[in-house]
């Protein structure tokens, strides 16, 4: 019996991020530190790389060519540095100005029905960076991305769920009462002796795994 020809296996099509999915993204992007992603497993590392395709709406069956070198955490610190400086920005209420690299854009608009599809001809990074300043210029919630003043939480940045959310976790909010009681009972303490926050210069180790 002669043998049947095995079928080729076509490359599934990836679906963009939703509007809050894309929020979420850039909010656990701006978190992860270059440390996180160089000690990331190489697991995690083709998780990122999936959920970055599908942030800037890569569906073709090859990803970017930034994506496919062989150190493609150093890829991915370049690209992460975006969402930090753009989500800092949001949540310090600062004004920063961004520079895009030379480039070029092309409208694909030949299928009826759907929404044209944009490719940039430009750095993986700097596409990253144009994405994500219209998603921070149009997503209405963008107001609630904070930076937590917990001295011991790194200041990271979280979306408040309250209107009043001053800190990002209960924990950041109790170390921060405690504090205040420590104070308020011994009022000629060193800071050194202020519970919750570190004696050493050292960043207190994230409890948070990478990607989300």
């Amino acid at each position: 019996m002669a043998r049947r020809k095995r079928l080729p296996v076509l490359p599934f099509p990836l679906s963009p991020l939703t509007t809050g999915e894309r929020l979420d993204w850039l909010l656990d992007m701006a978190n992860t530190t270059p440390t996180d992603v160089l000690t990331a497993s190489p697991q995690a590392l083709r998780q990122a790389v999936f959920n970055l395709r599908r942030y800037i709406f890569d569906t073709e069956p090859t990803s970017h060519p930034n994506l496919n070198r062989t150190d493609v955490a150093g890829a991915l610190n370049e690209i992460f540095d975006v969402p930090r400086r753009v989500l800092a920005t949001v949540a310090d209420h600062e004004r920063v100005v961004f520079s895009f690299s030379e480039g070029r854009a092309g409208l694909d608009a030949r299928e009826e029905g759907y929404l044209p599809v944009v490719y940039l001809d430009v750095p993986l990074a700097d596409m990253v960076l144009h994405l994500a300043l219209e998603d921070v210029r149009n997503h209405f919630l963008i107001a609630r991305i904070r930076r937590c003043p917990e001295l011991a939480c790194r200041h990271r940045l979280y979306f408040a769920g309250r209107l009043d959310q001053k800190y990002c976790s209960r924990a950041c909010s109790n170390r921060a009462s405690a504090r205040t009681a420590y104070y308020k009972n011994n009022p000629e303490a060193k800071p050194r002796a202020v519970p919750g926050k570190p004696s050493s210069p050292t960043q207190p180790k994230s409890d948070r795994r990478f990607p989300r």
